[in-house]
């Protein structure tokens, strides 16, 4: 008899778990892993609160960010939003400085790039 309460206890746990845990939808995790990677391999320069940083730190970063706000995270632009955008201690923006450009938010240099790739697809 208890073993068939557990049984059932955890089937109705599991469901509710994965419901409440919020993401990106599945259509949209490549565009994230997309955008992570131009991150990762990126020559340009990550300015975070006044240090400076290359890609791969910088996606580091970003990663630890997209993990913590999963929860938050419902979209593309979302996942922008709360992992590539701002210090959420410091309040300060993140710049992305590349060589030969004027530096610019991180967060719009993604969604720039984020609207090239719908557009290629």
């Amino acid at each position: 008899m208890i073993r068939i309460f557990l049984i059932a206890l955890i089937a109705s746990i599991i469901p509710a778990a994965l419901y409440s845990s919020a993401d990106v939808p599945a259509a949209e995790k490549t565009e994230v892993e997309y955008l992570l990677g131009l991150v990762k391999t990126s020559a340009c320069k990550f300015e975070r609160n006044g240090k400076l940083y290359d890609g791969e730190k910088a996606y580091g970063h970003i990663e630890k960010k997209y993990e913590h706000f999963r929860d938050e995270i419902t979209s593309t632009e979302t996942f922008i939003e709360y992992a590539a955008t701002k210090s959420m201690i410091s309040g300060k923006y993140y710049l992305i400085i590349c060589s030969g450009a004027e530096p610019e938010n991180t967060g719009d240099w993604l969604l720039k790039e984020l609207r090239k790739y719908r557009e290629s697809r």
